[in-house]
């Protein structure tokens, strides 16, 4: 072996031990969610990636590479789960979920008795992951956008920069997987390297993601900080104030423009709705405001022939969609469903 085939191996076997590590912090937590455990089969997805994809260890692996690589392939899957599990808090697992990591390992595993599929089995592998980073690349510009978590924040602000990376490192591996082109050493030992780059980064991440984000049960009520300042129950006193006079009825309104109105850094009035209020997302605490106030117009007698369209509208809401689910939500029907019910009570109680 080479002094780079050394380098090599010492990068891949850290990334590996790095990977073993964080999951091993992840399964651990109790009580479990499934953001820990989509992020630990992610890690040990990734960890066995790092250690088989070089000549030495499939030839040394024998038949025992199949099982490995069907599993580490399925590694953008499992991160893709990971990442919307983290920054959705109503996040919840369903069946239909483990298609994208089976589509994966079925991809791969097809190519053993049809070797003449493998080049194409290889565009569809990159084409399947490539729309999950767009999607994660969605996803993450909204949480910038409404995250009030400050550490899933930071992970978010990671994430944006460290996801375009690693799509284009992906891109390039399976183009030169794909056109059959061996590696150089130096270019395999910058790929283990890379890899080890963006483990440590994770690691370095994760480790500002506070165990709150997964330990936190699903559906739980938001709950306000006992511990505030004098400065910090004036402030509230005055967004309270600002709510209860209709500021969240602006239409497409940001967290950037209801600190404006209030005069705060938008940093400060993330932090003082989440501490403050308890809110882990800036839509939650619109939406809150927004469906207490419909509930009232549509129990309104006076209100009965005004469309609901027109009050989802009046509510700031940009079409019917949005405020259908939300309304959903958190009264767990309809908002005409909701409407018929509560005039039929107050015209049996009158």
């Amino acid at each position: 072996m080479t002094l780079l085939d050394f380098a090599e191996a010492g990068a891949r076997g850290a990334s590996l031990v790095i990977c073993l590590v964080l999951m091993t912090q992840l399964l651990v937590i109790r009580p479990r969610h499934v953001a820990s455990v989509m992020g630990a089969l992610f890690l040990g997805a990734a960890g066995i990636y790092a250690i088989i994809a070089t000549p030495v260890m499939m030839d040394t692996l024998g038949p025992a590479l199949v099982p490995l690589k069907a599993y580490a392939v399925t590694a953008p899957a499992f991160f893709w789960l990971f990442v919307l599990a983290i920054l959705d808090d109503c996040f919840r697992w369903r069946a239909s979920m483990v298609l994208a990591p089976f589509t994966l390992a079925f991809l791969m595993l097809i190519c053993l008795p049809f070797a003449a599929f493998e080049p194409i089995s290889r565009v569809l592998h990159l084409v399947i992951t490539l729309a999950m980073i767009a999607h994660l690349m969605i996803r993450v510009r909204a949480a910038l956008a409404t995250d009030l978590v400050a550490s899933r924040l930071q992970f978010s602000r990671t994430l944006a920069v460290m996801v375009p990376i690693i799509a284009a490192a992906i891109v390039i591996i399976i183009v030169l997987e794909t056109m059959r082109i061996e590696l150089e050493a130096t270019v395999r030992a910058g790929i283990a390297f890379m890899i080890l780059a963006v483990c440590i980064t994770l690691a370095l991440t994760l480790s500002r993601l506070r165990l709150s984000l997964v330990e936190r049960p699903a559906g739980r009520e938001p709950e306000p900080a006992s511990d505030m300042s004098a400065v910090d129950r004036i402030d509230l006193g005055r967004l309270r104030d600002l709510m209860e006079d209709g500021a969240y009825l602006t239409d497409g309104l940001t967290i950037g423009g209801l600190a404006s109105r209030m005069g705060l850094p938008e940093h400060r009035l993330r932090k003082l709705i989440n501490q403050g209020l308890g809110y882990r997302n800036f839509a939650a605490f619109l939406n809150d405001h927004r469906i207490r106030e419909a509930q009232r117009q549509l129990s309104d007698p006076a209100r009965v022939h005004t469309q609901i369209t027109q009050i989802a509208y009046q509510l700031g809401y940009g079409s019917l969609a949005p405020f259908n689910r939300a309304f959903r939500e958190r009264v767990g029907t309809s908002p005409s469903a909701y409407r018929t019910q509560a005039l039929d009570e107050k015209q049996d109680s009158s």
